[in-house]
């Protein structure tokens, strides 16, 4: 069969409901070689759900609004998801079942995302996640169980002044795993939980 791919453009809806399902291999939503999101969905109090199954799929979009609760499942190998999140007092859900994914999530490059809260379940060996995230008021909370995943989370605050940081909680089972986290703002706190269950990891924090 052939493969399958999606393209959405939605401008300023509001309390939208979209859910994207596809299965089987070399499946696209979005397209990561165009300068142009031909995934973006624009738009308050969304719930966006997307649900990709199988392998070699991929993965690019646009995802804009405040109040919203976003979900991304992926089960599968080697697929490639770009996601990049502008949505304050939003949740994030990321679920990942599978082994050589290339992840990358950015929040908060265009506009703030203050209170957002980005929860992440990745199950599986060399996976490749890279978390990049500008606002106030982040709270991440990872579980990764798998061996040789490479795992960077970058945070900053967006705003001088805040009273409230960023913080990060952690649990990882496996081997072999590389984790890189960076906390950094103005003048607020930021917090760091970790639990590590297995062997020859490689670890790296930074806190300013």
């Amino acid at each position: 069969a052939n493969a399958n791919e999606i393209y959405i453009k939605q401008v300023s809806g509001t309390s939208t409901s979209v859910t994207i399902t596809q299965s089987g291999t070399g499946n696209t939503i979005g397209d990561s070689t165009s300068q142009t999101p031909t995934v973006d969905i624009d738009g308050n109090s969304q719930t966006i759900v997307i649900d990709q199954n199988g392998s070699n799929n991929a993965l690019t979009g646009y995802l804009k609004g405040a109040s919203s609760n976003y979900t991304i499942d992926l089960t599968g190998s080697s697929n490639t998801q770009a996601i990049n999140l502008n949505a304050t007092s939003s949740v994030f859900d990321f679920d990942v079942t599978g082994s050589s994914n290339d992840l990358i999530f950015n929040a908060g490059a265009s506009s703030v995302i203050d209170n957002l809260d980005f929860d992440a379940l990745i199950v599986g060996d060399s996976n490749t996640f890279d978390i990049d995230i500008l606002g106030d008021d982040v709270v991440d909370d990872l579980d990764i169980d798998g061996d040789s995943n490479d795992i960077t989370i970058d945070q900053a605050a967006f705003t001088a002044g805040i009273t409230n940081g960023h913080m990060i909680t952690l649990d990882v089972t496996g081997d072999s795993n590389t984790i890189t986290l960076d906390q950094q703002a103005t003048t607020a706190q930021n917090i760091i939980g970790l639990e590590i269950n297995g062997s020859s990891g490689t670890w790296s924090v930074t806190q300013q």
